[in-house]
């Protein structure tokens, strides 16, 4: 996640008119690091010599990522108002949106 990070100087220096980043991995999620996470958990699962310790960490932590989101995003809703709103309604949580552009 040192892309998030580094891109543009870190989202504590160039938080938006909001007051809140949008910017780098955010511009694309809401959750990038829960995003990494699950992507972790997801390969562990798969790269693991017991496929039920695999699944249990992967629901341990996808438990984890959603409820963590959740009180996330009901607190930036909440501080911030209709501007979060309007960027959690353009912005997925986890999954960034395939993006088609004309040649």
């Amino acid at each position: 996640m040192a892309w998030t990070a580094d891109e543009d100087g870190g989202c504590l220096a160039n938080r938006g008119a909001d007051g809140f980043c949008t910017t780098g991995a955010f511009r694309l999620v809401r959750h990038p690091l829960c995003s990494a996470l699950s992507l972790a958990a997801f390969w562990f699962t798969l790269l693991s010599a017991n496929w039920v310790v695999g699944l249990i960490a992967l629901c341990l932590v996808m438990d984890m990522v959603l409820v963590r989101a959740r009180r996330e995003d009901g607190f930036l809703a909440a501080q911030f108002g209709t501007p979060f709103s309007e960027y959690a309604r353009r912005t997925p949580a986890f999954v960034p949106r395939a993006r088609w552009h004309d040649s």
